[in-house]
């Protein structure tokens, strides 16, 4: 069942480096809020039907309910926003390296906030996730003509602080969640909930001016910009979460996790094909050293 459990695991970390470069590209076209909206409104309907065949909404609270809601709010809504606006400025290589620094937020964070200790491994991985990122910054960047997925939209200094503040949201959404899911609810169900709430988060930001919140938008609907919305969340969140909840489900959840958090060295090869263009050794060794940060620390 390891094997197993490791197959899914290294599916899920595909799945989730295939819909990030999607995202990239439908995200430059719609703009990060109109992209989000979309896209959740799209794989609402079926998260809710894996919830209800395969999930349990009978022993929730009151409180399981506003916790995951503003779990949603903050890692979903906002940060899922600024997660692909990120991904839109930086590309996806460095939006993914980025964004693997939400490890070691959330473990600061533990530490803060829920008294979590520290040891020299979470030193150690913390430290390496460090070392990938500013390698990624200043190393990872192709000398000459570039594809457009490797291009940066505007200046590099605010698609940091972009995919920066991403990652704080998404940590503060699992720091928010961990007592609901400490107390045993399953991921399905609460997946469900925090799309649902941000959905409707969505519908309230709509009533906002048209000058704040369209402030991104760009092009108009296409069927083509549409369909890669439609598979950026089918891969993201239905395939690659289905897999990844049965991986956890048959397999030590230690190992699933570290074998999914390979995603930014996955995501290379494939770049490599799409683009015919090499990965710098800089994209390489800093992608390596995100990517073995994360798993000392899910590891521990």
């Amino acid at each position: 069942m390891i094997f197993l459990a490791s197959i899914a695991a290294l599916g899920t970390a595909t799945c989730w480096a295939l819909s990030s470069i999607i995202s990239s590209t439908a995200t430059r076209h719609f703009g990060a809020i109109r992209f989000t909206r979309t896209r959740y409104l799209i794989v609402l309907a079926p998260m809710l039907l894996l919830s209800f065949f395969l999930g349990n909404w009978s022993n929730w609270s009151l409180s399981f309910y506003l916790l995951m809601g503003l779990s949603g709010l903050s890692g979903v809504f906002l940060g899922d926003t600024l997660l692909f606006a990120g991904y839109a400025r930086l590309g996806p290589r460095l939006g993914t390296v980025i964004f693997s620094s939400a490890a070691p937020i959330t473990e600061i964070m533990n530490w803060i906030w829920l008294g979590t200790a520290f040891n020299a491994t979470k030193v150690l991985g913390i430290f390496l996730i460090s070392a990938g990122v500013m390698t990624a910054i200043f190393f990872g960047k192709r000398h000459g003509p570039v594809h457009k997925l490797e291009s940066l939209a505007g200046p590099l200094w605010l698609g940091l602080i972009v995919m920066f503040g991403a990652a704080f949201l998404q940590a503060l959404g699992t720091i928010i969640a961990k007592p609901v899911l400490d107390a045993g609810l399953d991921p399905f169900t609460g997946a469900a909930w925090r799309v649902l709430v941000s959905v409707v988060g969505y519908g309230l930001l709509m009533l906002v001016p048209a000058a704040i919140t369209r402030a991104e938008d760009h092009g108009p609907y296409t069927p083509r910009m549409t369909a890669l919305t439609a598979l950026s969340g089918t891969l993201g969140m239905l395939i690659g979460m289905t897999l990844f909840i049965w991986a956890l489900s048959i397999g030590d959840a230690g190992i699933v996790a570290a074998v999914a958090s390979t995603s930014p060295l996955i995501q290379l090869p494939i770049l490599w094909i799409v683009t015919r263009q090499a990965p710098t050794l800089g994209a390489w060794c800093g992608s390596a050293l995100a990517v073995f940060g994360g798993i000392l620390i899910v590891l521990h």
